[in-house]
């Protein structure tokens, strides 16, 4: 049954131009700054390293040397970056659906294909990936994946076509581990292919292999690890309980928001969407539906000893390159169910409930940005005190991370001329206590003695004792 040609789908891709206005305005680089491990990480690309606090991610510390050395510590800039590569990773998943359609459905529908880029590119649960510079180690990652899958699922490889793979391959270990499901999901999506013959493409995924073996090696002599503790301490040392935990969570937090933040009524029509999903595509064709949650389920297997918050964003950027399989997943529904007449109501329900979550988490990321320039910028103007200390110092604004790392690399990378050691930390504020739009600064008069200057970090200001 072709359906590229329905009005129904031409009316909503119409209609998705509005919702990718609004992601834009909740994208927009203007209304971001630096947040925590930014700071860190900027200020080793500014001393020219690679292979930052012993991680294996070249790709990404080159894209944030580069972006140094075009903005400087102007934030916005880093975030320009990271939507442009948000952007272009949804269009290539624009390209890799088309394609995945002509492979599996043996038809091209346009109108679908680019419902399910809009899809992702207004996804929720992707703003750590973008709102967070060091994030986009998620999108690069992606990237060289899906630029991986366009290349490797063809009928027949060249010489080129081989090359092309496997530096998009090597260019996506590189850049980030969530590439390490490929391995499993490439030969998943050729036995789904109908065009293409497994008998063939064996010798390929011994090359893919043969890849990921110098790529191990590799980490292995330069970081004298293939995982480590931040990676893989529970599969070092298996904590059963906690893996499956973990990969619950995971699972879960792929189709639903954060829940302290979840609007009932928003966390009810995410609770329906996927029970109707899972429902209507299941009846209509079964082995479709298994390998695509399948591949879900695999791609989130190199986060399994992390895990993901169940009450913020933290870790959502785990979910870049899986979530791709969940618009996939929303698509071949409505492309093989009889959805055709409801797919405008069904996808706007969709749209709008991604989009709401979406303006609350930007809504957090901005406030967590806003709290550290607004803290910084008032600590450079009493660099005449002896000693400044700071009681409840803010951790983060529910998964947007502030100044989980402290102050020393912040103060480093702006103001090289306030000597750190006058800043003294007393105390920092528990992390599941968000903090109020929108905040301020109070000036209060000090009792104490004139050398020393007070922040003290309240639900809804910062009292500055001078």
């Amino acid at each position: 049954m072709k359906i590229s040609g329905s009005n129904s789908y031409k009316s909503l891709a119409i209609i998705s131009v509005a919702f990718i206005a609004f992601a834009f305005y909740c994208y927009q680089p203007f209304a971001l700054w630096f947040q925590n491990d930014d700071f860190t990480h900027i200020l080793l690309s500014k001393q020219g390293k690679l292979f930052q606090h012993n991680s294996f991610r070249p790709v990404c510390d080159l894209s944030v040397m580069l972006d140094y050395y075009l903005w400087g510590t102007n934030a916005w800039g880093y975030h320009l970056t990271n939507l442009v590569l948000h952007t272009l990773c949804s269009s290539l998943v624009f390209l890799l659906t088309s394609r995945l359609f002509k492979l599996i459905l043996l038809y091209t529908s346009i109108p679908l294909a680019f419902i399910c880029s809009v899809f992702f590119f207004v996804y929720s649960f992707h703003c750590e990936a973008v709102f967070w510079i060091l994030g986009r180690s998620a999108i690069l990652g992606a990237i060289f994946s899906f630029l991986f899958l366009l290349i490797f699922l063809q009928k027949e490889q060249t010489a080129w076509s081989v090359i092309g793979y496997s530096i998009s391959f090597m260019l996506a270990l590189l850049s980030y581990e969530s590439s390490w499901s490929l391995l499993l999901i490439a030969p998943l999506l050729i036995k789904l292919s109908k065009e293409i013959k497994f008998k063939t493409y064996k010798k390929h995924l011994y090359v893919l292999l043969l890849l990921f073996v110098l790529y191990l090696a590799s980490r292995w002599m330069r970081t004298g690890e293939i995982a480590g503790e931040y990676e893989a301490g529970n599969l070092l040392h298996p904590h059963f309980i906690k893996l499956i935990s973990n990969f619950a969570t995971l699972v879960f937090r792929g189709f639903m928001p954060a829940y302290k933040e979840a609007v009932i009524i928003l966390y009810i029509a995410f609770l329906i969407i996927l029970a109707f999903v899972v429902n209507v595509f299941y009846r209509c064709d079964k082995r479709l539906a298994r390998y695509i949650c399948f591949m879900f389920l695999v791609s989130l297997l190199p986060y399994l000893s992390l895990g993901i918050a169940a009450n913020t964003t933290e870790g959502e950027r785990f979910l870049y390159l899986p979530s791709f399989f969940i618009c996939l997943l929303f698509c071949f529904a409505m492309a093989i169910a009889p959805l055709k007449k409801y797919a405008a109501v069904f996808c706007m329900i969709v749209f709008i409930a991604h989009s709401i979550q979406l303006y609350i988490n930007a809504r957090n990321y901005r406030l967590a940005g806003n709290i550290a320039k607004l803290t910084l910028t008032e600590l450079a103007k009493c660099k005449e005190y002896q000693e400044i200390q700071i009681e409840s110092l803010p951790q983060e604004q529910l998964g947007a991370f502030i100044f989980r790392e402290g102050l020393i690399n912040p103060v480093a990378l702006l103001y090289p001329q306030l000597k750190t050691t006058m800043i003294k930390v007393l105390s920092v504020r528990n992390e599941m206590e968000p903090l109020h739009n929108t905040y301020h600064v109070k000036y209060e008069r000090s009792q104490a003695d004139s050398g020393t200057a007070k922040f003290i970090f309240t639900d809804t200001a910062l009292i500055i004792y001078k």
